[in-house]
């Protein structure tokens, strides 16, 4: 019963579709447990890589944490106490980051950014985190969209602009906006100033346009197989997540209200 009446408040607020339907999963779904500290240690025993999906991921992203060098988010997913059994790009780059602080491999190197052999051994020399015994709730695709097939540019209204939002806020360096709208859990299906600008920081980060260069700031053949390939590469899954954060934080303000008024 309090979940409907949730929903119906949503509705009530006007709410999107889509949002409505996150916040019904994120209410059905059961809680991930928290992650409190280090606990007992465990031995990794298998090799981790972009993809995969297993408790033993958690427990990289804990031990990889307790070293500011080699954390694989400040905030948000993936930062400490929030830590996912999803490897992606994020964990990536903090293996990276942890290989090379201890001379195991550096960027170019076959392996990189991978748990392999000789990492796993290091990690196990250092004592990694136990495994939780409640796994977090299995991933499934962003559903507003597969990839992006279409061209984006200032003035557009489309629902591929929202993911395009969702995909940008993903990561700080290109982030839509800090706050309000365009923001994380604000992304909107219209493509304004901010979005080009964000759309301008990530074409700069992955080097396919700069100021003055042509669609600079527009998305365009280049920009949507980035965009594509980064979903491919799991970015959605954290995209995801970041959703759920979202809509469990709105649904404890939704149930405050709901218990203020009774």
């Amino acid at each position: 019963p309090q979940v409907d009446a949730i929903l119906s408040l949503l509705q009530s607020f006007s709410a999107d579709a889509s949002v409505i339907a996150d916040v019904r999963s994120a209410l059905t779904a059961a809680p991930a447990a928290p992650v409190i500290g280090i606990q007992s240690a465990v031995s990794f025993t298998r090799s981790l890589k972009t993809g995969t999906t297993h408790a033993d991921v958690r427990a990289l992203q804990q031990l990889l944490n307790t070293d500011p060098e080699t954390r694989v988010a400040p905030s948000g997913v993936g930062s400490p106490g929030n830590e996912t059994s999803y490897f992606g790009p994020a964990t990536r780059r903090a293996v990276g980051k942890f290989q090379e602080k201890h001379g195991l491999a550096k960027p170019g190197d076959e392996g990189y950014g991978n748990v392999g052999p000789k990492t796993r051994a290091k990690l196990n020399e250092l004592g990694a985190p136990a495994t939780p015994a409640t796994p977090a709730t299995p991933a499934t695709p962003l559903p507003s969209i597969i990839s992006f097939t279409r061209s984006l540019g200032s003035g557009t209204t489309h629902a591929d602009v929202r993911s395009l939002q969702q995909l940008l806020n993903a990561d700080p360096e290109t982030r839509v906006a800090a706050s309000g709208v365009g923001s994380p859990g604000n992304e909107t299906s219209y493509f304004g100033p901010a979005t080009r600008r964000a759309v301008q920081k990530f074409q700069e980060k992955h080097g396919i346009a700069g100021p003055g260069t042509s669609g600079y700031g527009e998305v365009g053949p280049k920009t949507r197989a980035k965009l594509n390939e980064l979903l491919t590469e799991g970015a959605s899954t954290d995209l995801l997540q970041g959703q759920i954060d979202a809509s469990r934080r709105q649904i404890e303000t939704l149930e405050a209200e709901l218990q203020g008024g009774r």
